[in-house]
């Protein structure tokens, strides 16, 4: 997993961090500005260093412009760094991309958090599975089934299972900020600190001043990622290893208050619908026990528009009423733009 860079809000950047303009823009500063508003997000770009200014802010180039931002202590005129363009208001935003010291100490980095996490895995669930603290709804089973079907989207969508795709949609501006806080990832920092660009203490000595055509710009430090993982952190990647492999994202919690489900969804191998269709197919899982029909497990496949459903029961009185019911799954099905192409209906152990 990525680690969080500016997720905390005004807690990101520390007071060197970010440099507020004070003053309108001049033509040349202009210029400069609308050059670093051309800059992609989330595309990195090769800076240089050109001086360290009196106030202790240095000059940095960057695609051909010159900004003015506080820089991590021990940046010297002349160093060379990486930095990746993550956003444009309210002043330019870069992060700051930092790399080990040599190849082989990356790679002893690296080994070291993969034998943490392999052993922070041992001893957990045979399939690991998202797991949810609250149920999905407030109530039982509203009158409008859209609202549970909703419920379950935000629950896969907020899993954390796909954090770094998220976080990439972020960058490309495609998905709020506020969405991405709400995934664990993110709680799992919220109360690390974070770290701030340290102060650079003023220095008068060979210092440069600032130069008309510069503008202002923040840099973010991106956090220095942890041999330590977390037994929380453990069991994300788990379930994340777990999708890639096997295609799947298993779900287990409480629908509403009292009513536990456990759901699976899968990303089918191969089509169930006509040959050479192309399109994907999926199937999904679940299992709870209601009221009145008691233990219920239902599995549905969707290729495209054709679905093909196969319901259990515990007991012959459940089985049937299912059975008789069945016109009516199909007309749901049909009315949401799927069509019902089998259904079967047995008891729980039949075969």
């Amino acid at each position: 997993m990525i680690q969080r860079a500016d997720l905390g809000g005004a807690k990101a950047a520390g007071p060197a961090a970010a440099i507020a303009a004070s003053s309108p823009a001049t033509g040349p500063q202009r210029d400069t500005l609308q050059r670093l508003m051309q800059l992609s997000v989330g595309q990195a770009y090769q800076a240089s260093v050109l001086a360290k200014l009196q106030d202790g802010t240095f000059l940095v180039r960057v695609a051909d412009a010159q900004a003015r931002m506080a820089l991590p202590a021990g940046t010297s005129a002349g160093d060379s760094i990486v930095m990746t363009f993550a956003g444009k208001e309210p002043i330019p935003t870069f992060l700051l991309a930092r790399s080990g010291s040599s190849t082989a100490a990356n790679v002893s980095d690296a080994g070291r958090m993969i034998s943490n996490l392999l052993q922070s895995l041992q001893g957990g669930p045979d399939i690991p599975h998202v797991s949810a603290a609250q149920p999905l709804l407030e109530d039982a089973l509203p009158a409008n089934v859209g609202k549970v079907a909703e419920a379950l989207h935000h629950a896969v969508e907020s899993s954390g299972a796909f954090y770094e795709s998220h976080v990439a949609e972020w960058v490309q501006g495609r998905r709020p900020l506020e969405a991405i806080k709400q995934e664990p990832q993110a709680r799992f920092t919220q109360d690390a600190p974070v770290p701030d660009v340290p102060e650079a203490a003023p220095d008068s000595a060979g210092a440069a001043s600032a130069t008309p055509a510069e503008v202002d710009a923040r840099l973010v430090v991106r956090q220095e990622p942890s041999m330590h993982i977390t037994p929380e952190a453990a069991s994300m990647v788990g379930i994340q290893l777990h999708a890639l492999e096997q295609r799947e994202l298993q779900w287990q919690g409480q629908l509403w208050p009292g009513q536990e489900l456990q759901w699976t969804v899968r990303e089918e191998s191969g089509g169930h619908g006509s040959a050479g269709s192309g399109e994907a197919a999926w199937s999904s899982s679940v299992r709870f026990e209601l009221p009145s029909l008691g233990v219920v497990s239902a599995s549905i496949h969707v290729q495209g528009s054709h679905a093909r459903v196969s319901l259990k029961a515990h007991g012959e009185a459940a089985a049937t009423a299912l059975q008789a019911n069945g016109s009516r799954l199909a007309a749901s099905l049909e009315a949401s733009g799927t069509f019902l192409d089998q259904l079967t209906v047995a008891r729980d152990g039949d075969r």
